[in-house]
């Protein structure tokens, strides 16, 4: 209702124009965590390589998508997935290992519960959270993928 009655004064059409645009900003900043839409296309591109990566890796090394879904959840850390090793590496690749970094991943995260780490400097316990909750989000994803694609092999 305020809304609309801002709208109906008489402002010109750029203020209008710029009106609606914070307000839309402030509505997807509050939906997305304060990351801006850049950022968020961002991480989303930047997930979507490290699930196509990580999904070929295991793939390969397990021997196919049953042997590597079967593995990757038994143990993520265990032979042929070291699924840590492959963030810490992927995100070092990006760019993304430094304090910076782990925040913008941390930032994009900043729903998902993970668990606390073990006392420290303030960058070591942030880029540990950062690869924790990117490593449980990468294994959720690549177990859906690994999913998907060993349907799509059976189907004939």
């Amino acid at each position: 209702m305020v809304i609309e009655r801002i709208i109906r004064c008489d402002l010109s059409r750029s203020a209008k124009a710029a009106f609606v645009f914070r307000s839309l900003r402030r509505q997807a900043s509050r939906e997305n965590s304060g990351m801006e839409a850049y950022q968020r296309l961002q991480f989303d591109l930047l997930l979507g390589i490290a699930i196509e990566r990580f999904v070929e890796r295991i793939t390969h090394r397990c021997g196919g998508y049953e042997a590597a879904l079967t593995q990757l959840r038994a143990d993520p850390q265990g032979e042929g997935i070291w699924l840590d090793t492959f963030v810490r590496t992927f995100l070092r690749d990006f760019l993304l290992d430094n304090p910076a970094g782990a925040c913008f991943i941390l930032q994009a995260l900043v729903r998902r519960e993970i668990v606390a780490p073990q006392p420290g400097a303030i960058g070591t316990m942030i880029e540990h959270m950062a690869v924790r909750a990117f490593a449980d989000l990468l294994a959720a994803k690549t177990e859906e993928a690994l999913e998907m694609s060993g349907a799509t092999m059976e189907e004939p």
